[in-house]
């Protein structure tokens, strides 16, 4: 029987392997169940990517990983485009994002947080390897003590593009999973354009008609009750969470805390400090 310590070793991951044709690659499965493997970047690579966080980032991102991505045992047949990459869920574009900065710079990544007040920005570390997780495995849920909230997770329905639902007032609502397309307009979205309810628009939201058998994009949600959505965000929290490395960063003179996402943090693709 395997003592505990080797089975918490066995679940460490290790990133990059010699591959003859690609060099050092890095090998995974997804948040929606399928297998991956990525080259180390290399600088002509760089030339497609800025920062994540950048509302242009959308088309040198799907560039950039359509070149480093050598295997997907959904292309066997064929090369992957960036057009393929940007019909990825969301969570599967970013996932592969935090692997390639894992694989190219390790799991420290140093950054600096500029807080309102304060003469000079503070410096702050994080390990990512704390937001990683073989997903062979299952995530450990809340009530373990390997539990993190912001680490990645799979899909809960992992092969459905579309997911419909219930409501408890009889209502039937459907959603598209959020893919690299709705991301890269939801992020170049203005910030004044921004409501509770846009998470729903870039989901294609959409509700069935009985009186005709169809499915009618929703516009506006009047129709809606506050219980209405409420469910329908409970479900997408669930089924289509986002995945953007979250750090709860603490100011350096007193108790306030804000969240930042890391995968945003201009040092996460091109650190300045290795």
């Amino acid at each position: 029987m395997e003592t505990k310590q080797k089975q918490e070793e066995s679940k460490k991951i290790s990133y990059g392997k010699a591959h003859p044709n690609y060099g050092l690659v890095d090998e995974f499965i997804l948040p929606d169940g399928k297998r991956v493997m990525i080259r180390d970047r290399n600088g002509e690579d760089e030339e497609f990517i800025t920062r994540v966080g950048d509302a242009k980032i959308g088309k040198s991102l799907f560039n950039f990983l359509a070149r480093i991505i050598v295997e997907h045992e959904d292309f066997k047949t064929k090369p992957i485009t960036p057009t393929d990459v940007a019909n990825f869920k969301s969570k599967c574009i970013y996932y592969m994002i935090l692997r390639s900065r894992l694989l190219a710079f390790g799991p420290v990544l140093k950054f600096d947080f500029e807080w309102p007040g304060l003469p000079k920005s503070i410096t702050y570390e994080e390990d990512l390897s704390k937001y990683d997780w073989d997903l062979s495995n299952p995530v450990p849920g809340k009530d373990s003590k390997e539990y993190f909230e912001h680490r990645i997770t799979p899909y809960l329905n992992a092969s459905e593009l579309k997911r419909t639902i219930k409501l408890t007032s009889s209502k039937q609502v459907r959603y598209t999973h959020l893919t690299g397309n709705a991301e890269v307009e939801l992020v170049a979205l203005k910030q004044d354009d921004y409501t509770s309810n846009t998470e729903f628009k870039f989901r294609s939201l959409e509700l069935k008609r009985d009186n005709v058998n169809e499915w009618q994009q929703i516009q506006n949600f009047r129709e809606f009750t506050a219980r209405d959505m409420a469910e329908i965000r409970k479900d997408i929290k669930l089924y289509d969470s986002t995945f953007t490395a979250i750090s709860d960063i603490p100011h350096p003179n007193n108790q306030d805390k804000t969240q930042i996402s890391l995968l945003a943090q201009p040092d996460f693709l091109f650190p300045r400090d290795l």
